[in-house]
């Protein structure tokens, strides 16, 4: 018996082993063959080690720390809490990407949730290698200590931050990359007579220009603004991205209690996504352009201009409560 259990364990392992080295190879990371059997073997036990201890040992252990070490035991939380959700949108990822690929689904079928966590761990694929590398070295829950405490922006994922924490630094990453890449777009906008004062009702009138025709600098502002690789996915992966933001736009515009019905920290997220800045605004401001925003950019013609569309939005916000950081 025991010989047949080991031999079932190899032999799970091995196939573990296999799925994760495809997802690597359609992502175009590269790693040696020792690198991947360990990061995919890794990935299994980022959450169930945690899961096999005893259990009554395992809660004696958060009772000692919470009752001795109580800010010790709010890290330990973070980091398991964040492999445990870090893990299982990799599975997700996984599994939606495999299902694309043998068209077992298409693009339009999948969930609103399904079509976050593809833009989101998109977004994420080398941070999300790292910390699948390194788990397996001896005393690394305290190197993600440390990292959750010190560096939480720099090296872990939006999986082990707090709340402020994640609506802060998507902030910041908005102001940031608003100030670097949206600026050169807006000029090339104004170069070709568009009026950036226009409002959402009317953008169905703008004559806009297609991706495909821009130059290679405005092409690279574009992308960088949207996270995309413009070397690796060139104009299809803001082509893929577009398509997805008009989807996930399309699930919100049929349910009309979607948007009510989210928390702040949902909305962050869906303002995030579409790289639309929510410093400054209330909640109420924020459910309020977000309906407008879906209202207007679910047309299927929207999707090969619909990354530009976000620049002339930002001056939407702008014009309506009269922000001017944004």
């Amino acid at each position: 018996m025991l010989i047949k259990r080991n031999i079932h364990g190899i032999v799970n392992n091995f196939k573990l082993t296999t799925t994760f080295e495809l997802w690597l190879k359609n992502e175009h990371v590269t790693l040696s063959p020792i690198t991947s059997v360990s990061a995919a073997l890794t990935c299994r036990q980022l959450c169930s080690n945690v899961e096999k201890q005893p259990k009554g040992l395992m809660t004696s252990y958060e009772a000692f720390l919470s009752r001795r070490y109580p800010k010790a035991y709010v890290v330990h939380k973070m980091v398991i809490n964040g492999c445990k959700w870090c893990w299982s949108d990799i599975k997700t990822y996984y599994q939606l990407k495999n299902d694309l690929r043998t068209n077992v689904r298409k693009i339009s079928q999948l969930k609103r949730s399904e079509l976050e966590i593809l833009l989101q761990m998109k977004e994420e694929l080398l941070k999300v290698a790292i910390i699948v590398i390194f788990i397996p070295i001896p005393f690394t829950i305290y190197i993600f200590a440390l990292a959750v405490i010190f560096f939480p922006r720099l090296i872990l994922t939006r999986h082990f931050w707090t709340n402020d924490q994640r609506k802060r630094f998507w902030a910041e990453n908005l102001q940031r990359t608003s100030r670097v890449h949206v600026h050169p777009l807006q000029k090339y906008l104004q170069g070709l007579n568009v009026d950036l004062q226009t409002p959402l009702e009317r953008l169905r009138e703008l004559v806009l220009p297609q991706m495909s025709n821009c130059s290679i600098g405005h092409l690279y502002h574009l992308s960088r603004l949207h996270r995309v690789s413009f070397f690796v996915h060139g104009i299809r992966g803001l082509h893929a991205r577009a398509e997805m933001l008009r989807l996930l736009d399309q699930t919100l515009k049929f349910d009309d209690s979607a948007i009510d019905a989210m928390e702040e920290q949902q909305l962050y997220q869906q303002f995030f996504l579409r790289r639309l800045q929510y410093d400054g605004l209330s909640e109420v401001e924020m459910k309020s352009l977000l309906k407008n925003w879906v209202q207007h950019m679910t047309g299927r013609n929207y999707s090969n201009c619909q990354p530009i569309f976000r620049i002339l939005f930002v001056f939407e916000i702008k014009a309506r409560f009269k922000l001017i950081h944004l």
